[in-house]
């Protein structure tokens, strides 16, 4: 197709997907992803549809403009609710990372089960370590304190030790050499 796709296009194309009985709301992007805009198509732009553009971002932004207020508001309450979805599952699969690294680090550490009341030397070595790496690979001081069955502010306290270590390396030289040789497992930098 040659030329801007038209709201009227489009906003007929979203409205049989807005069914009036108010079942589940979808915007076909592969649909609107197939039209190109007359701007893409003079600037040489593929014309088949297999990239997404800013002229068709546009234009799905027009058609969202023209629907009416009552379909605006499922669609927004409909992206929310896939929103919640993605982000808890993500989050789910986060939970399992930091537990799979949480469960490695400590058997590298020669620590059996990992107990949070435990306050021998090596296990508070090994929630000090197993704290800052799940930081680094995305982790919060919350979500990290819930794994690992600590407060948020326990969490932070041990990001403050290793900041010590690094401060006085020739003090805390092997807890810094554990501490590098778990960063190094998770290709961390």
């Amino acid at each position: 197709m040659h030329g801007v796709v038209g709201v009227p296009y489009l906003s007929h194309y979203i409205k049989k997907m807005f069914p009036a009985d108010g079942g589940i709301l979808r915007i076909a992007l592969p649909v609107v992803r197939s039209y190109r805009t007359t701007a893409d198509a003079d600037k040489g732009g593929n014309t088949q549809g297999n990239q997404f553009s800013y002229g068709t971002a546009m234009n799905l932004t027009d058609a969202i403009k023209a629907l009416p207020y009552r379909e605006k508001e499922m669609l927004y309450n409909h992206l929310g609710e896939l929103l919640q979805e993605e982000k808890s599952i993500r989050m789910q699969e986060m939970e399992s990372r930091m537990q799979t690294i949480m469960k490695e680090i400590c058997t590298a550490m020669g620590i059996s089960e990992y107990n949070s009341q435990n306050r021998q030397k090596s296990v508070m070595l090994a929630r000090i370590i197993i704290a800052n790496i799940l930081l680094l690979i995305g982790g919060t001081e919350t979500s990290v304190g819930k794994i690992m069955g600590k407060h948020h502010a326990t969490i932070h306290y041990y990001k403050n030790l290793l900041e010590v270590w690094q401060e006085y390396p020739h003090m805390y030289r092997e807890e810094l050499e554990l501490y590098n040789q778990m960063k190094s497992r998770y290709e961390i930098e």
